[in-house]
């Protein structure tokens, strides 16, 4: 029996790991038609229909305390790209899996990256309401700080204690 990812915004977004998104089984049953890894390995190409994005993120990212990434990935110059792919799969009425190792850190930051972008909501908002629809969720601290970064440049202020997330 399969398992399936957890469902962040019915009928568009899910999140997941790796081996959801290599799952045809579960791919077709959601009516998956977008994958974004955020991985740092070559996806599986598991249905040439398929339509993928491909981020790598690191595990750790190298990040000051205040986001700032050290010649590391930068989460947040990746969003817009990645917005652009949720809003094409909206578009044409597909949905979107995310999805990176374990489905717990990298794929779980992007996410709430998505929801702060698309439904305006804080940080804690979209920290809280991705972990009660995967509870294992756990974004390092040097993710979340970007998503802090985010949250000043869509709010004008930062509204969230990254600390208070732990």
């Amino acid at each position: 029996m399969p398992w399936y990812p957890a469902q962040i915004v019915p009928g568009l977004l899910y999140l997941g790991h790796a081996e959801m998104a290599s799952d045809p089984q579960v791919l077709t049953a959601l009516r998956v038609t977008h994958i974004v890894d955020v991985t740092e390995s070559l996806p599986p190409r598991v249905l040439p229909s398929m339509n993928y994005l491909v981020v790598p993120v690191p595990e750790e990212p190298d990040c000051t305390e205040k986001g700032e990434t050290n010649g590391g990935t930068d989460l947040l110059s990746s969003l817009p790209t990645i917005m652009a792919f949720v809003g094409e799969a909206r578009t044409y009425g597909g949905c979107v899996l995310v999805h990176c190792d374990q489905g717990l850190t990298r794929a779980a930051a992007v996410v709430m990256g998505i929801l702060m972008a698309e439904r305006q909501s804080t940080l804690e908002d979209a920290f809280y309401y991705v972990k009660g629809a995967r509870s294992a969720v756990h974004p390092n601290a040097g993710l979340l700080h970007q998503l802090a970064r985010y949250e000043t440049v869509l709010f004008g202020a930062s509204l969230t204690q990254v600390e208070d997330l732990f």
